[in-house]
């Protein structure tokens, strides 16, 4: 008897889900693997820095299939990424103080840097 593949596809929407098992005679091992909880600050990273409280509504009302929480962990009040990327900025004056005459006598630059930043993957 030959492995098989038994499986059944449906449209959701715009996409496909298939839900399928393998039938292997003469083999009486199973494989489970059961995603990892990871803690609120990790989602948050790998959602594209997300609230809290979004991701919290996003859990409570079911909408993401295998958002599986460690309810031990502790959602950080601070997260240095989104710290730096709402850091604001005086606004250049409309008038500049002083003048040059001669092209090239000042240059203004905005320089800011460096950032560490941690990427959706860690």
């Amino acid at each position: 008897m030959k492995n098989q593949i038994i499986g059944e596809g449906r449209k959701v929407n715009r996409l496909y889900q298939l839900y399928a098992r393998a039938e292997i005679p003469g083999q009486e091992c199973t494989n489970l693997a059961t995603p990892k909880a990871l803690t609120w600050d990790q989602w948050h990273r790998r959602f594209g820095h997300i609230s809290i409280s979004g991701l919290e509504w996003l859990k409570w009302e079911g909408l993401v299939d295998g958002l599986t929480i460690d309810e031990s962990s502790i959602a950080s009040p601070t997260c240095e990424s989104c710290i730096q990327a709402k850091q604001a900025h005086r606004s250049f004056l409309k008038e500049a103080e002083h003048h040059s005459e001669i092209a090239g006598e000042r240059i203004v630059g905005d320089v800011w840097g460096p950032a560490r930043v941690q990427s959706i993957g860690g």
